[in-house]
């Protein structure tokens, strides 16, 4: 049988509503296991500053990661270019510089998002 945390932590709530404080399920399995990555330092410099400004530790900002990449089933992250846009945004900006003559003008943000997917 699972232990059960003292405390409420981000990865043992498995559902709960906010409305509802008596919804709250636990699902916290205090059997651990150690995870090591090889990286640059500075990468993990510049990511534990970026942690400690946000009052978590490397640890923490990385067990909520896993956490939420789980609940969600996909990476929980924007995927964006090197430009911070998205593939689909940026494809359609080159093609507006590349042809700077065509200009689309849509009525709705349903009518440009498929202009955007036909490129």
């Amino acid at each position: 049988m699972p232990r059960y945390c003292k405390f409420v932590c981000a990865w043992c709530i498995e559902d709960f509503d906010l409305t509802q404080k008596d919804t709250i399920r636990y699902n916290c399995d205090m059997t651990t296991t150690t995870f090591h990555v090889r990286m640059p330092i500075a990468l993990k410099k510049k990511a534990q500053k970026i942690a400690e400004t946000n009052g978590l530790d490397l640890a923490t900002a990385v067990r909520i990661f896993f956490t939420h990449m789980v609940r969600r089933q996909t990476i929980p992250l924007p995927w964006l270019t090197e430009n911070g846009l998205t593939a689909k945004a940026e494809k359609a900006l080159l093609q507006q510089i590349k042809y700077p003559d065509i200009v689309a003008s849509f009525d709705s943000a349903k009518e440009a998002s498929d202009y955007i997917d036909a490129l």
